[in-house]
């Protein structure tokens, strides 16, 4: 069921946001456009800025250049308001905080802008529901993190960020919270930006990425556009394992033809690997990798390496193999 007080047609936009600490410029002429009902995630190594423009966004850091706009009016950073952030914008950080000594329903109940049918219906989409009556300082900090975003949900914000928000769980609750990300995107009309550190625990469900590195984006693009069409080796590195192929690889003049490049990067699982003469290139087996999902399977060819996957993995070190690409345009 679709809650009515979600239906927005919010737009935000960024333009040419800066930001110092110090003399350093963390934050470096930034720019983007986030559409209303939309999934965007922002990633990038520790230290890019992707914190600091999410903060920005939500009014929570005051930009040294550049504005933020949310329905086309534009966001005040904290030096300007009495309270920092803004009612439309929900801002849920890594170092978010619960009250002691109050009961959950308690801490929701006391920030309601919403009818209590709308928020049952969030306790339940957060997975809540059971600690209605316990104790804030009895739960685990997965429990807290979602009672946390649940009360910032029933101030019925339009848009909703997140900073890591997977970054200190355990294997149990991050799956919780991604599955509670999925049903709130499928089910409310909210706006969602996301900040993460791993490309994995977004690209299953962002429809858009945004990719920082030093203060600056870099790329933004759909997750399968980025992951296959990596801008730089920093992309590439950041979202996977990954072969650079340029002018001097064996597999250059193939690959060139194909899509007209003079150097790019190619996906391990773009690679097939078969018994030695079924292709013109072969490469050796130099080492086998089990990591869980599946083999990796690091090769050289000549003075090149080559990094491939494998489910199987039926073959063995020194092994010579068949090479051929299957590749995949975004």
């Amino acid at each position: 069921m679709l809650i009515d007080y979600f239906r927005t047609m919010a737009l935000l936009k960024a333009k040419n946001l800066v930001r110092f600490w110090g003399d350093e410029k963390v934050v470096d002429d930034v720019s983007f456009e986030v559409e209303s009902r939309s999934r965007t995630a922002i990633i990038g190594a520790t230290g890019s800025g992707k914190t600091s423009v999410l903060k920005m966004l939500g009014g929570h850091l005051q930009p040294d250049g550049g504005n933020v706009y949310l329905d086309a009016v534009r966001v005040p950073g904290p030096d300007e308001v009495l309270i920092p952030g803004h009612k439309k914008i929900g801002y849920l950080s890594q170092h978010f905080e619960l009250r002691n000594n109050y009961r959950v329903h308690e801490v929701i109940s006391r920030v309601a802008q919403i009818e209590p049918a709308e928020v049952a219906t969030i306790v339940e989409l957060c997975k809540v529901a059971h600690l209605q009556h316990r104790w804030t300082d009895e739960l685990s900090g997965g429990e807290r993190q979602r009672i946390a975003l649940a009360r910032i949900l029933v101030s019925a914000p339009k848009l909703l960020l997140l900073d890591e928000p997977f970054s200190n769980l355990d294997a149990a609750h991050k799956k919780m919270m991604q599955e509670v990300l999925n049903d709130l995107a499928l089910q409310t009309h909210l706006t969602f930006i996301v900040v993460s550190h791993d490309p994995v625990d977004v690209f299953g469900w962002a429809q858009k990425v945004l990719v920082m590195q030093s203060g600056r984006l870099l790329q933004q693009g759909s997750p399968l556009s980025i992951y296959n069409q990596p801008k730089n080796e920093y992309v590439a590195a950041l979202t996977g394992h990954y072969n650079f192929i340029d002018a001097g690889h064996p597999l250059h003049s193939e690959m060139y033809a194909a899509i007209g490049q003079a150097a790019f990067f190619l996906r391990p699982q773009h690679i097939t690997l078969s018994a030695a003469g079924e292709t013109s290139i072969t490469a050796v087996v130099q080492a086998i990798s089990f990591v869980g999902s599946h083999y990796i399977i690091y090769l050289t060819l000549g003075q090149h390496s080559l990094t491939a996957y494998s489910f199987t993995a039926p073959f063995a070190v020194g092994e010579a193999l068949s090479i051929n690409v299957n590749w995949l345009s975004a």
